[in-house]
């Protein structure tokens, strides 16, 4: 370092300015911390509203299938294609909601998206075809939709840690309570009116989402008094500090900075600079140690240094017995820009779990909630941002969201291929009794009254399974994939022994048994991520398959409706259905072979050693070991 010219430094502007760089406590109030309570219960209030009005609306499609077909006089394959898009826009738009979500917040997304699909469903009114029809109820209402269901899941899970698994319970039992009202209102509205001023009325429904986006509160640290001029024990020169950052490795932390220590023992202030490899292991590398200069040290040794980055690495160095000898220093910019970024949700890993955190294994090493807080926020740094052309115009807080979870390299994973496939084959046949068992009914000469109450009869069971899936992962007595194996493999056979359902008895034990079934499958679909990929991974699994569901819900219906057209027969398209269901159950069953129980515990033992060493190298103990 003695042989190399120092750079003088010159102060440009207030943004320059380096204050005390917080310590790990301050850090953790720079992070938002969940209330597990107080306005976290309006949002819940929200978010089940909202899942009543997106998935009452979009499950009960089957009420307006027959009116459609009759006014527009279309086959019932293409005009199940309006229901089927809409169902599955809402779920492919969830990477982009999601990179939405992450830039402007749930409350505006959410509003916007009551407004979207409000002017689709009016727009839809004056439909001249089914193919406008599509695009205006099916494809824009289904992305409105999206931009309301996604926010409502994102703000419940942001507001609770402790209590997330009864607070996700209660706002995801909408989607029940909505069949159960939205299939008999529907039904007595095409009675009483058209089918134009139905829809006008849903729209209107539809619009009341704007209330609920208006309640979801953006959630913000705590704001802390800042010291008072002096008290950082820094002298008139030592405003302003400069990092050698050149060859710095960074690693999936947070907050991802650097506080640096400086060593007021020595001659010249120091600064430590701590580097991380990028590896899973997160090991400490050598601390490099540089000369901070002042105006009046511009001939002092020491190499060409730069401004503190907001994208390195954070160290936390010993605050008690040292604490007057070391003092950590940043630039207040960057200090600004790290509480915007530790505030937005889609850095939290655990974000999209539904279940209790207490049997997350990053929150069982962890020794209080704020440790765990920290550790599953993470904002990418430039080495991991996305590289995609596309995408490289985007904000920062949407570029990393859309990055982490369409992450193709997840596809390299068996266990995640075999869940995909098993989804993808899965909703080919899921959406099929949504949409035709009522139709069915009534051409067995059922009242389409009561027909419609099928649908309710769904909604009811379907609320009472969430609650029982739930309740059940929680005991983890019972493995919450053997779960959604038994559920999907009940699911299934259920679908094709429904052909031989012929009286109203049998067609609502029918009902019932899939929406118990259904509720489990799609409600442990995070628990099972989580247990199968890790935590690490939630994220970018819950992507890819949102979005391989969507494109299969998109594509069943209208097959079941193509092969009624072609046999005049319901009974086949059930089949079909059914076998398709039970074809991604036996996707699911393969996972508990003994080869891939074996992969599936060496990948969670890896994590929970990456886990134990990430936590041990934030100790404050550890830390101070290395310095």
């Amino acid at each position: 370092m003695g042989g190399q010219k120092a750079t003088k430094i010159h102060k440009e502007s207030p943004e320059d300015v380096i204050v005390p760089a917080p310590s790990a406590d301050e850090v953790d109030n720079f992070i938002p911390e969940p209330p597990d309570g107080g306005w976290g219960w309006v949002i819940v209030a929200s978010s089940l509203v909202c899942n009543i009005i997106v998935d009452g609306i979009g499950y009960t499609f089957g009420i307006l299938l027959l009116e459609f077909v009759d006014y527009f006089q279309a086959s019932k394959s293409k005009v199940s294609l309006i229901g089927s898009l809409q169902v599955g826009m809402y779920l492919c738009v969830g990477p982009i909601v999601s990179a939405l979500t992450n830039r402007f917040g749930c409350r505006p997304v959410c509003i916007t998206g009551s407004l979207v699909a409000t002017t689709g469903f009016i727009l839809s009114t004056f439909s001249p075809n089914v193919d406008i029809l599509i695009l205006t109820y099916g494809v824009m209402g289904g992305i409105g939709f999206g931009m309301m269901y996604l926010p409502a899941i994102v703000s419940v899970g942001f507001y609770f840690e402790k209590k997330r698994a009864i607070a996700t319970g209660i706002g995801v039992c909408g989607s029940g309570i909505g069949m159960f009202i939205f299939a008999p209102l529907t039904r007595y509205l095409l009675d009483a009116y058209d089918w134009k001023s139905t829809i006008l009325i849903l729209a209107g429904i539809v619009f009341n989402g704007i209330v609920c986006g208006a309640l979801m509160r953006p959630l913000e640290a705590k704001r802390k008094k800042k010291p008072k001029s002096g008290e950082n024990g820094l002298g008139k020169h030592d405003t302003k500090f400069l990092f050698d950052n050149s060859g710095t490795e960074y690693t999936r932390s947070v907050p991802n900075i650097v506080l640096s220590s400086v060593n007021q023992d020595k001659p010249g202030p120091k600064i430590e600079i701590v580097k991380l490899s990028p590896s899973s292991s997160k090991r400490y590398l050598k601390p490099e140690l540089i000369t901070v200069l002042d105006g009046n040290d511009a001939d002092a040794p020491g190499p060409h240094i730069r401004l503190l980055d907001m994208e390195d690495m954070i160290h936390h160095s010993n605050q008690s017995a040292q604490s007057q000898a070391n003092r950590t220093f940043i630039s207040e910019a960057n200090l600004n820009k790290l509480k915007t970024e530790l505030s937005r949700p889609m850095y939290r890993k655990d974000i999209f779990y539904s279940g209790s955190i207490m049997h997350i294994p990053e929150f069982r090493v962890q020794p209080n909630m704020k440790n765990y807080i920290r550790s599953v926020t993470s904002i990418q740094s430039e080495q991991e941002m996305c590289d995609i052309p596309c995408f490289k115009c985007l904000p920062r807080s949407s570029r990393d969201t859309l990055a982490d979870m369409l992450n193709l390299h997840l596809f390299k994973n068996v266990t995640f291929l075999l869940i995909c496939l098993g989804n993808i084959l899965a909703m080919l046949g899921f959406y099929v009794p949504f949409v035709y068992l009522a139709d069915r009914a009534i051409r067995l000469g059922i009242a389409e009254n009561k027909a419609a109450f099928l649908l309710s009869v769904i909604g009811i069971t379907n609320t009472i399974g969430r609650v029982l899936a739930g309740f059940l992962a929680d005991l983890r007595k019972v493995d919450s994939l053997v779960i959604n194996n038994i559920a999907m493999v009940i699911l299934g056979v259920g679908t094709m022994l429904a052909p031989l359902c012929d009286t109203y008895a049998l067609f609502c034990v029918f009902a019932a048994v899939f929406g118990l079934c259904v509720a489990a499958y799609i409600s442990l679909t995070s628990i099972i991520l989580c247990d199968l990929l890790g935590l690490e991974n939630l994220t970018n699994a819950f992507g890819l398959l949102t979005l391989a569901r969507g494109i299969s819900s998109a594509a069943g219906p209208p097959i079941a409706g193509a092969v009624f057209e072609i046999s005049q027969n319901y009974n086949i398209s059930f089949y079909m259905g059914g076998a398709f269901i039970i074809g991604g159950a036996l996707c699911h069953i393969v996972l508990h072979t003994p080869c891939m129980t074996r992969r599936t515990k060496k990948a969670t033992q890896d994590a929970a050693v990456v886990t134990k060493v990430g936590i041990e190298a934030d100790s404050p103990d550890v830390a101070q070991d290395r310095v």
